[in-house]
C-alpha cells in the first residue's frame, strides 16, 4: 500500500513532515522574540523562535549583521536544508525595491533554498522599517468564517 502514517504513536516525524503542516497553516514570521533594532552600524535580531517555509528556528541569543549601506539594507536569513544551515546577510539599495528572494519550497523532497526578509533598514534616517519581529498579522483562532468587520489577520477556522 502506498499510504503510511506520519503523526500516529510508533512514527517518526521528519522535519519535512512537519514542514509540509506548518507551512499550510502557519505564514513566515515570529512565533516569538526577533525583534529587530538598528544601531547605526548594525542590525540586531533578539532571542526567539521564528518560522519560514513551515520550519521552525531557533534565535538563541541576540544575533547581529553589520549595516555597510547608505540608504536601505534588507537583512535576509538564507536557510539551507541539505547542511542544515542558516546564514544572515544585508542587501543594500538606494530604494525599497530589493531583489526577489529564493522562496522554493523546501518541503517538497527537492529544492534546498529559501529566504526570508527579517527587517528593512533605513540606514539614512536611522530606523528600522519593517521586521519580522514587528509581524502586523497575528493568528486568531475562529468557530466561523471571518466576517468583513474582524481585523486584518490570518485566521483558523474550526467548524
Amino acid at each position: 500500500m502506498a499510504l503510511s502514517g506520519v503523526t500516529f504513536d510508533g512514527c517518526s516525524v521528519s522535519a519535512r513532515d512537519h514542514g509540509v503542516l506548518f507551512a499550510r497553516t502557519m505564514p513566515d514570521g515570529t512565533l516569538r522574540g526577533c525583534a529587530v533594532t538598528f544601531n547605526g552600524t548594525s542590525a540586531t535580531i533578539a532571542p526567539g523562535y521564528l518560522i519560514a517555509c513551515g520550519r521552525v528556528i531557533e534565535v538563541e541569543s541576540s544575533t547581529t549583521v553589520a549595516v555597510t549601506g547608505t540608504q536601505y539594507t534588507q537583512i535576509v536569513l538564507t536557510i539551507s536544508v541539505t547542511q542544515p544551515t542558516f546564514t544572515l546577510s544585508g542587501v543594500n539599495s538606494t530604494s525599497t525595491d530589493f531583489p526577489a528572494l529564493t522562496q522554493d519550497d523546501i518541503n517538497d523532497g527537492t529544492s534546498t533554498t529559501y529566504q526570508l526578509e527579517l527587517a528593512v533598514i533605513d540606514v539614512a534616517n536611522n530606523s528600522v522599517m519593517r521586521s519580522i519581529g514587528a509581524s502586523a498579522y497575528p493568528i486568531r483562532i475562529v468557530n466561523a468564517i471571518p466576517t468583513s468587520s474582524d481585523k486584518d489577520g490570518i485566521y483558523l477556522v474550526t467548524e
